[in-house]
């Protein structure tokens, strides 16, 4: 539910998205309670109306308001039974919502009814035609009040004092990846809980049960929704409102099959290659090795995403000893990680892979002409993606392959070659414990200021593709790191790592600042190659011994970085969750003489 906007009719409804993204969406018949809720235009910063004389990013909308989206928010009703909306976040713009439970709607009766409401027979369409004489300025402004009382008072079927539902349910359609928050605000408008959500390109199911959203008991007065970083987003969303699912309905059903559930990431980390009939024309196992015919299109495809740094994989139902030594003497073994040749499902197999590269399935590509085999793994594995053979001409153009090329990505697969070593080493020396293990290694981190281009281009591709070991998520632009790089209010430092089996390139960026008496780390990043092995900790030691202060890292959820928030509290940080920061002091920290950490003399 949307409060009534000015619409840019000039903008077009993306109806593609819509009806792509309709068939997953919850029915009418789905939902057993329905709880709307009434969103409408705010800003982060407003004090409307003081604020628009003194704010640089007032801009009027026709009411004279400021504009908080970029063309208002447009509605359509098709041939989903709520309405949608179509919006644009501007910088600093943010939606708002009172929380009222005193309504719940029977969902057929209130989709029917608000959808009749929304056409021509609405009050607003009916009010329109005896006000051709007022001013638009303020005829506008009078059908926006009547639309809203309309929507709060709406009476039939309203059950006075209904139980809350069970969850807070945003189903949206977006066009890139960020963050989005969500917070619940108490009667003294102040933060009494807060939650995000890392949004993927595609379809976007968020849901929060209502005890979450309602902060433990606090009487609460509103929520607000807004991107992190309050930077601009694009979204059509389908369902903002609270709500109880029929435990019998197909909706219900779908999600509580939906294991693993999402979208592909926006960028493509493994490609995972069958054998017959894709990376060779024939089935090696019937005519032989001898007449098989290799696929150079292919080929050439491997050799050009392993210099994009992209890993690759095998996935094959096939003799291994047969299979493997075709690709051996075609050399091109060298390319291929923890391949699986096996009859086991490749569902199974790509699921070992994913837990030997420890990079999730979301990033990978399986490339079968099998129409059997992927349909398995959309099945199984749901949000990852998966091509037939006839993609291989056209994969490199794709925009999930539009990766940055540093000197780092063309030696990424070594540094996982490296890693397999690693494993391979602590695995025969299991009688050992893992911290002589880790300093028997020699682990050598230095820690140097992000200046030169090479380090400003790596320093950004790891802030933009690592969701694991990221503690704010922060999509920072080029143009805005290149910026903080030179200097100014923080200092920006690259990471790079080796050990006795090799190096690891630059495994990590760090952006820090002297505030409050602590240095602030606003963004804390390390690739997941070097998770667990206590860099973590050796490098809040360093800094904290280098800077004189306690230390700070700003962290917020997301489904994926728990893991390090895990590792940071395990050696002595304090998470402290109203103000979003892990909190170190020299005297709490454990676990830092893995390592041997060098770098600057000083942060200044």
């Amino acid at each position: 539910m949307f409060d009534y906007t000015y619409e840019d009719e000039k903008i077009e409804f993306n109806v593609k998205a819509m009806d792509m993204d309709a068939p997953q969406l919850p029915a009418v018949e789905d939902i057993e309670v329905f709880v709307p809720l009434i969103w409408a235009e705010h800003c982060l910063e407003c004090t409307a109306p003081e604020c628009y004389h003194t704010c640089g990013m007032y801009e009027a909308d026709r009411y004279g308001r400021c504009k908080r989206t970029e063309y208002g928010i447009r509605t359509r009703t098709g041939g989903y039974p709520f309405p949608a909306v179509q919006l644009k976040y501007r910088k600093w713009g943010k939606l708002r919502c009172g929380l009222n439970d005193r309504y719940a709607y029977d969902p057929e009766t209130f989709a029917r009814k608000y959808r009749r409401y929304l056409h021509r027979k609405s009050a607003a369409a009916v009010l329109n035609r005896p006000l051709n004489s007022v001013p638009p300025k303020y005829k506008d402004v009078l059908i926006r009040a009547v639309h809203h009382e309309y929507i709060k008072k709406y009476g039939h079927g309203a059950a006075r004092n209904a139980r809350m539902g069970e969850e807070l349910l945003l189903i949206f359609h977006a066009d890139r990846e960020f963050t989005l928050m969500l917070d619940t605000l108490d009667l003294d408008e102040r933060l009494a809980a807060r939650s995000s959500f890392s949004v993927k390109p595609g379809l976007n199911t968020w849901s929060i049960p209502m005890e979450k959203v309602l902060g433990g008991g606090a009487e609460v007065h509103a929520l607000e929704l807004y991107p992190h970083n309050n930077e601009p987003a694009e979204m059509i969303f389908y369902l903002s409102d609270i709500v109880t699912l029929r435990r019998d309905g197909a909706y219900y059903r779908k999600r509580q099959g939906d294991t693993p559930h999402g979208t592909p990431a926006a960028k493509v980390k493994c490609v995972i290659w069958d054998l017959d009939n894709t990376l060779w024309s024939g089935v090696i196992g019937d005519c032989g090795e001898e007449n098989i015919v290799w696929n150079d299109k292919a080929v050439s495809v491997i050799r050009q995403l392993d210099e994009r740094g992209v890993l690759q994989s095998i996935c094959s139902k096939n003799d291994h000893d047969l299979a493997w030594g075709a690709v051996c003497r075609r050399g091109l073994d060298e390319y291929f990680l923890y391949p699986q040749i096996n009859w086991k499902p490749k569902s199974t197999n790509i699921r070992r892979i994913e837990k030997s590269l420890n990079i999730n399935a979301d990033t990978f590509v399986l490339i079968d002409d099998s129409r059997t085999e992927r349909q398995e793994i959309m099945t199984m594995i749901p949000n990852m993606r998966v091509y037939d053979d006839t993609a291989i001409d056209s994969l490199l153009s794709r925009p999930e392959f539009d990766l940055p090329v540093t000197e780092d990505s063309k030696n990424r697969r070594l540094y996982y070659m490296a890693e397999a070593k690693r494993n391979a080493a602590f695995e025969q020396e299991e009688e050992q414990d893992y911290k002589s293990f880790i300093r028997q290694c020699g682990f050598q981190v230095e820690v140097t200021r992000c200046t030169e281009k090479e380090d400003i281009d790596r320093c950004h591709e790891l802030l933009q593709r690592t969701n694991q070991l990221n503690a704010s998520t922060n999509r920072i632009g080029y143009d805005e790191f290149v910026f903080l790089a030179g200097g100014g209010t923080c200092t920006v430092l690259k990471v790079a790592c080796r050990d006795c089996f090799g190096s690891y390139g630059t495994v990590g960026c760090l952006i820090v600042k002297r505030e409050g008496g602590a240095l602030r780390c606003t963004d804390f990043v390390l690739s997941c190659r070097i998770a667990k092995k206590k860099v973590e900790s050796a490098l809040v030691s360093f800094l904290m011994e280098k800077s004189g202060m306690d230390m700070e890292i700003v962290y917020y959820p997301t489904p994926r970085n728990r893991v390090l928030l895990d590792e940071l509290v395990s050696v002595g940080g304090d998470y402290e969750e109203d103000r979003h920061i892990i909190r170190f002091a020299p005297t709490t920290i454990r676990d830092d003489d893995w390592v041997q950490v060098s770098g600057p003399q000083t942060l200044s």
